[in-house]
């Protein structure tokens, strides 16, 4: 069997995960597979930042397209667990030749940036290819799917028209939007502005009335990603109504962690492919993906994204508040937001059943927020840490439990109360207030916690202390307008000794990144022309005669894509 194979070279360093993508390059290339690489020869970038694709070519009849890496976490043993990834294998000539286009392309070895394997990227002298670990399983049912023969499928290739393509494919959504993503970037950092315009077409899809639900990898979330999730649910869901949830993907015994990049519009159309979704993957990555339009298809999926939508563990915590999704849950707060809609005030901070211990210390040590006595001992949750230290116990111990020292005298009659006389106070506590209004079930995918988030105690405290906070900002702000402002130094030294300064003279740029006399594959609008497939375009806009900084210029004074392409048509012979 002819193998071809291309591999990403930017990868390769001194730690393990180079040695191991070397030795394995290598022991295909005896075994006679013809092993290519991507490479950023002296003077000339390739024209991606990263072969990123994950897509195999059979016979020029079938074609492999998967989100997951080739290695054990994407596809684990039998036994083991994995990434969440979606994949898929086309049996379609007219497809298969499509793809066969673009990567035979990049497969070309006449433009200096695709060099064949050689001595230059063998593995160390000690490397020892590793024994299967295992075999992977297949569950039968998803072998082959109910898709009909005649089904629709469109390639989606970046940088040529992956990000045109997505974005019409949201635009078309009328009722249901569902994205699984490892990440979606909300700044755009360079191209069509300082927004990320897949996330522009998600808001306008549920201004339009749709459904949108979107769920992110918990296992590298970060500020972002957090930031990410209050956009969706606060402003766009709490303050503007819209149809739009966004939470963390919970972990199973399977399913270590989302390295997913679909989306499911309509519950018809369905993104399978290796496309993350930020400007980096759309704009400069080579990446495949293909979007298939078949409902039977398309339903494979869905559940898939259901059942991960729905898991909770004790470990995810969607809205960043330190408190996990699975027992805000239990005990009705809310997981999507670490904020209570219309004040400053944390969900962690607040205490709802007015004990003495906020949210957050009813959690770590093991209380029920909505219940002012937990183990039912007649001893408020607030009061256990003084009779845990009085005989000795820790207070996670005494919150749970009605005997903590179990010498068989009830905490409570040693602590000077009685539960007897304490369900009397309750009684008549009760028959002169109002009853408790429940949480509010309004089937918009939160649970308020109260009518009056400032009711509680400490909730008014901490507004005070917000207030007096701001009081003390607002002074030290005019402090800081004026103070005298101190002229910068106009000479910076950088790590490497380089010097940059307003005199030209003294900058020392040559040989650096800085040095503008360097070519930059990546500064072109335009590959090789290897005699085949012509003149490549690379600069993820499409426009031959129009360099990126002309169109980003153009695009910051207020022009559109569609301005631009238009123009562009307009000036052709």
């Amino acid at each position: 069997v002819d193998v071809t194979i291309l591999l990403e070279e930017g990868i390769l360093d001194s730690n393990s995960v180079g040695e191991s993508q070397k030795g394995h390059a290598n022991v295909l290339h005896n075994a006679g597979a013809n092993v290519l690489w991507m490479v950023d020869p002296t003077g000339m970038s390739s024209p991606y930042t990263y072969i990123h694709s994950k897509i195999a070519l059979r016979d020029d009849t079938g074609v492999w397209i998967s989100s997951g890496n080739i290695k054990d976490s994407s596809l684990p043993p039998e036994g083991d667990s994995g990434n969440r990834e979606w994949s898929l294998f086309i049996e379609s000539p007219i497809i298969a030749a499509k793809f066969s286009d673009w990567m035979s392309w990049d497969e070309n070895t006449d433009q200096r940036y695709t060099k064949p394997h050689g001595s230059w990227a063998l593995p160390p002298n000690d490397w020892v290819l590793p024994s299967p670990s295992g075999t992977v399983s297949v569950d039968p049912s998803l072998t082959d799917s109910d898709a009909s023969p005649g089904f629709r499928a469109l390639p989606v290739i970046c940088p040529d028209n992956c990000l045109a393509e997505v974005i019409d494919a949201i635009n078309e959504s009328e009722e249901t939007l569902y994205i699984s993503a490892q990440y979606l970037d909300v700044d755009w950092y360079w191209g069509f502005s300082d927004t990320n315009p897949l996330l522009d077409s998600i808001r306008s899809a549920a201004e339009r009335g749709v459904s949108v639900r979107l769920l992110l990898n918990a296992f590298y979330a970060d500020e972002e990603t957090w930031g990410l999730v209050d956009l969706v649910n606060a402003e766009w869901n709490e303050t503007d109504g819209l149809d739009a949830t966004a939470r963390l993907m919970s972990t199973s015994d399977s399913i270590t962690k989302l390295h997913n990049k679909g989306m499911i519009v309509d519950g018809e159309t369905v993104l399978v492919g290796s496309i993350n979704w930020g400007s980096s993957a759309m704009l400069r990555n080579r990446e495949h993906g293909i979007l298939i339009m078949d409902s039977d298809f398309a339903s494979i999926y869905t559940s898939s994204f259901e059942n991960d939508w729905n898991r909770v563990d004790e470990r995810t915590d969607s809205d960043g508040d330190t408190l996990p999704d699975l027992w805000e849950s239990i005990n009705g707060l809310n997981r999507h937001r670490a904020s209570v809609a219309g004040t400053a005030l944390s969900e962690q901070s607040l205490d709802p059943d007015e004990d003495g211990l906020d949210n957050r210390k009813e959690f770590l040590l093991g209380g029920d927020p909505m219940n002012e006595d937990t183990d039912g001992d007649c001893i408020k949750d607030g009061d256990e840490w003084e009779f845990a230290a009085s005989v000795l116990r820790p207070e996670s111990a005494a919150i749970i439990s009605e005997d903590v020292d179990q010498d068989g005298i009830p905490d409570g009659e040693e602590f000077g109360c009685t539960v007897e006389a304490n369900t009397q106070e309750e009684e008549e506590v009760e028959d002169n207030t109002i009853d408790p209004v429940p949480p509010e079930d309004d089937d918009d995918g939160f649970v308020n916690l109260r009518d009056d988030p400032l009711s509680a105690p400490g909730a008014k405290m901490l507004l005070g202390l917000t207030i007096i906070a701001s009081v003390f900002l607002a002074l030290a702000g005019a402090s800081m307008l004026r103070k005298p402002k101190t002229k910068a130094k106009t000479m910076l030294i950088d790590d490497e000794g380089y010097r940059f300064g307003d005199d030209p003279e003294g900058a020392i740029l040559a040989g650096t990144r800085f040095d503008g006399s360097v070519e930059d594959a990546r500064e072109r609008t335009t590959g090789r022309n290897d005699g085949k497939h012509g003149e490549i375009v690379l600069d993820g806009f499409g426009f031959e005669k129009m360099g990126r900084d002309e169109v980003q210029w153009r695009l910051d004074a207020g022009a559109t894509i569609e301005d631009l392409r238009n123009e562009a048509e307009e000036g052709e012979p």
